[in-house]
């Protein structure tokens, strides 16, 4: 059976506890799910130039930390480049197979 993938834009991480203030107004830019069981298998973030300062780079670590200890992919672009829809296939479909597998 030939698994099928959706992209969720901007999703707003919500643990469903208020107590985790540090996750709280945090975001990813495009989640990758798995269709029918709706299992996340990929983050990605389009990084602006706005992640050069503190605060963001804070950020982007603690999204990190949350992808890693969930121990999904969070790939990271940047979002002034032009990517091309091969491109990007590619990149998305190297991580989804890993993780799939």
């Amino acid at each position: 059976m030939k698994r099928s993938f959706l992209a969720a834009p901007r999703l707003t991480i919500d643990t469903g506890r208020s107590s985790v203030g540090r996750l709280q107004d945090k975001y990813v830019d495009f989640l990758i799910v798995e269709r029918g069981p709706y299992r996340p298998v990929l983050g990605i973030g389009l990084d602006e130039a706005s992640h050069d300062n503190d605060k963001q780079q804070y950020r982007d670590a603690v999204k990190d930390t949350l992808f890693a200890s969930a121990r999904l992919p969070l790939i990271r672009l940047d979002a002034q480049q032009r990517h091309q829809p091969a491109e990007l296939r590619a990149i998305i479909q190297g991580h989804v197979a890993a993780a799939t597998h």
